[in-house]
């Protein structure tokens, strides 16, 4: 899917920036900016990995050399080659590929060091150094009063063996998402196990019971 196309390369500057494709493909020469600007101003904006595709109709290794200052995915003359240009674009799509995987894995693994996190710390495991192994995991505990409560799937035995594991996924990630909104940022929903997840909210001194009661009520 083509995000967009700019006439000169201020335009393709706003774009970039407010569309944040998965790739840029410039030419050298445009008006109001060239190719070469163009990555150097793409990476100052803090798109560092954004990866760009150069073209220019000139055989000189000196515009080559001053865009791969910049990261520019690769360089290529005009008039380009169908085959050459597919196997770069591959290329480009095999390394957005593994980063994108390479984000999910960390991502899930910072959600379970959170999920563990809690946990301990509502079971009062956790004895010392709180403030500063919350912040480690993104968490902020920074209130007067905290109250916890925890939620269970209904009929769990029933839902796991008549659902696949998509629909199971697909539920759980509604049900982290509605929980999380309701909740706001006053406070973590986390997961305990694959029935049980867990509610920490985080509030001032007249945060009470009625409080948790009212917000079990909503979800």
């Amino acid at each position: 899917v083509i995000a967009g196309e700019a006439a000169d390369g201020v335009e393709a500057l706003e774009m970039a920036r407010r569309l944040e494709p998965d790739l840029v493909i410039t030419d050298v020469k445009m008006p109001m900016m060239d190719g070469i600007e163009l990555s150097r101003q793409l990476r100052a904006a803090g798109f560092p990995e954004m990866p760009i595709l150069v073209l220019s109709g000139y055989n000189d290794f000196s515009f080559a050399k001053e865009a791969m200052k910049f990261g520019v995915a690769d360089y290529l003359l005009k008039p380009v080659d169908p085959e050459e240009l597919s196997g770069v674009l591959e290329k480009v799509y095999e390394q957005l590929l593994a980063a994108t995987r390479q984000k999910v894995k960390e991502k899930a693994k910072s959600k379970s060091l959170k999920n563990f996190f809690l946990g301990r710390l509502i079971r009062g495991e956790i004895y010392e150094h709180h403030f500063e192994t919350a912040a480690d995991n993104g968490i902020s505990l920074d209130g007067e009063r905290f109250c916890s409560a925890v939620v269970s799937i209904d009929r769990y035995g029933e839902f796991v063996t008549s659902l696949t594991e998509q629909e199971i996924g697909l539920i759980k990630f509604a049900l982290e998402n509605m929980i999380e909104e309701i909740i706001g940022g006053n406070g973590y929903f986390f997961e305990i196990s694959e029935q049980w997840y867990g509610i920490m909210l985080i509030g001032p001194a007249s945060l009470a019971e009625p409080d948790l009661l009212s917000l079990a009520e909503r979800i």
